[in-house]
């Protein structure tokens, strides 16, 4: 694999997710690389993204890229980040058009660290992008965030 010149990082607005973000950064300013963050905008995000607009007058396009930089300056202060959202039914797929389009290098996700029943409920996103990638996919492991 060549150095990554530009590096998708998806996160879906929790603390385990935003870890990729720090681990993309560093890997960013080790080999100079662009980093685009992203979320696939469906319940969840999309509900986060309503509240987050109204409150700040903005539409939830604009809303879901304030959330976005705002995890970039916390997490990887020192990076240049650009947004991609994603609308599409399922993350997996969100994640995977986006590296697409962005025609990124390299993607970078956290596990959530799922086990039994919940991963054979709630699948595993992690594991979809690595299967489905074009691109190699840097798995950054689930930290107990309590």
């Amino acid at each position: 694999m060549d150095m990554p010149q530009k590096i998708l990082v998806p996160v879906d607005l929790s603390d385990r997710s935003a870890s990729a973000v720090a681990y993309a950064g560093m890997l960013a300013m080790r080999f100079d690389a662009e980093v685009v963050l992203t979320t696939n905008v469906n319940l969840p995000e999309q509900a986060a993204f309503e509240d987050l607009a109204e409150a700040e007058g903005v539409s939830v396009e604009e809303a879901g890229e304030i959330a976005l930089r705002r995890i970039a300056r916390e997490h990887a202060p020192n990076v240049e980040i650009t947004t991609a959202l994603a609308f599409r039914d399922f993350p997996a797929e969100g994640i995977l058009a986006t590296a697409e389009v962005e025609d990124v290098d390299l993607i970078v996700l956290a596990s959530h660290g799922r086990t039994g029943m919940k991963r054979k409920l709630l699948g595993s996103v992690a594991e979809k992008v690595a299967r489905s990638a074009g691109v190699p996919v840097l798995i950054v492991p689930a930290r107990d965030t309590e």
